[in-house]
């Protein structure tokens, strides 16, 4: 009987140890992960501030300016190129909508308005009453 329990301790034992051993495997890969993904974070963020300052100089105004001269033929606007009011703002003529076909039985009374009765619907004033 102590020899079998004695066996049994042992395999607990070993079980135990051979969880232990897989547990602490487990762990280190995961610290090499984060170590990893640390430095990913590290070098984006040193990528992210040099493309900022990129950024930052190639969008000086002085620059800009002068690639806009080189490539665009702009002019200095002429004072008769201002409009003096709003007024002088050419909009868009209103396109005529298309007048619809006269439903049935308002040929006679164009301004009647057709009543419709709804089957178990009561009549409801402004107010709200019935």
């Amino acid at each position: 009987m102590f020899r079998l329990m004695g066996f049994a301790w042992l395999v607990v034992l070993v079980v135990s140890a051979y969880g232990l051993y897989l547990l602490k495997n487990k762990v280190e890969v995961m610290r090499m992960e984060l170590a990893d993904t640390r430095g990913q974070i590290v070098s984006e963020k040193e990528r992210q501030r040099v493309l900022s300052a990129e950024y930052a100089y190639l969008a000086r105004p002085e620059r800009l300016e002068e690639i806009a001269r080189r490539h665009l033929s702009l002019q200095v606007m002429a004072p008769s190129q201002i409009l003096a009011s709003v007024g002088d703002i050419p909009y868009p003529q209103p396109k005529e909508a298309p007048v619809p076909a006269p439903s049935q039985g308002m040929e006679n009374n164009p301004g009647e308005v057709p009543m419709v009765s709804i089957q178990g619907a009561s009549p409801v004033s402004w107010n709200g009453e019935r």
